[in-house]
């Protein structure tokens, strides 16, 4: 599948489009990205590039299979993601400008006068991965990691412990403030 145009070639399609779809295999490139990724399938992609006169559209569905490593023992966890990449590239020397596109709009303006579809699809990917992912023993399991003197709290037993030490004892920064109202009753 070609994924990688120079801009000269482009033009040919300006009246009905150059539709993109097939399988790519970018495992190499995103595993060269970033460490988030233990393995990728080959993504699927379908799409269109529409040429105006001085601008490209892409408009692409993406569907991937990827292997993450869990956010609590790093065990792989398979994670399927689908997405959409709707964004418009400006030649360099373009009549142009970024700024006559609505806010909505992703403009990007080419270094080179070639549309390279690996980098655009490679940092989407990037872009859609989640914070945290857990294997399904994990999400099943109550039990959370620890070790010598720590233990990993789910985020509202945190939250509620802040909130039950702060009602018993008063925030600490006002501790000097206390005084104060001792002093003013005694008067």
């Amino acid at each position: 599948m070609k994924l990688k145009w120079a801009l000269n070639e482009l033009k040919k399609y300006q009246d009905e489009g150059l539709p993109v779809e097939g399988e790519v295999n970018l495992e190499k490139e995103l595993k060269e990205k970033t460490s988030q990724i233990l393995s990728a399938k080959p993504l699927k992609i379908k799409g269109l590039i529409t040429v105006e006169k001085d601008f490209y559209s892409l408009y692409l569905n993406v569907h991937a299979h990827l292997v993450l490593p869990s956010s609590r023992s790093l065990n792989p966890v398979p994670f399927e993601m689908d997405f959409v990449i709707d964004e418009i590239y400006l030649p360099t020397g373009s009549e142009e400008k970024a700024e006559l596109f609505s806010d909505e709009d992703i403009v990007i303006e080419l270094e080179k006068d070639m549309l390279d579809l690996i980098p655009i699809i490679t940092d989407n990917v990037i872009a859609a991965l989640p914070f945290q992912v857990y294997t399904q023993e994990e999400l099943d399991s109550k039990e959370m990691p620890s070790g010598n003197d720590w233990k990993v709290v789910p985020e509202e037993e945190y939250e509620n412990s802040v909130k039950n030490h702060l009602s018993e004892e008063g925030d600490p920064r006002f501790s000097a403030l206390k005084s104060l109202f001792t002093q003013e009753e005694e008067q």
